[in-house]
């Protein structure tokens, strides 16, 4: 297992993968795949960024959506509002 790598590295890796998807976990997870030779790294980093991507997706699924609502909502009371 030493020869593998160090598993505080993976551990890391996959609380920034579920806890900040975006932006950390998907560099981390890029870094872990594109820039290293070790391949129990590699294996690692592939499944981190899938769930680092997956988490990100659903994010702005869900508060995207609310997020222009509550844009809409101000654009629509600030065209209501009488000119002054």
């Amino acid at each position: 297992m030493a020869e593998e790598g160090s598993t505080i590295v993976i551990i890391i890796g996959y609380l920034l993968a579920v806890l900040e998807a975006f932006p950390l976990g998907i560099i981390f997870a890029l870094v872990l795949y594109f820039l290293t030779d070790n391949e129990y790294y590699k294996y690692h980093g592939k499944y981190m960024l899938i769930i680092s991507v997956v988490i990100t997706v659903l994010i702005l699924v869900f508060f995207g959506g609310m997020i222009l609502t509550l844009l809409g909502m101000s654009a629509a009371s600030n065209a209501a509002a009488p000119i002054k």
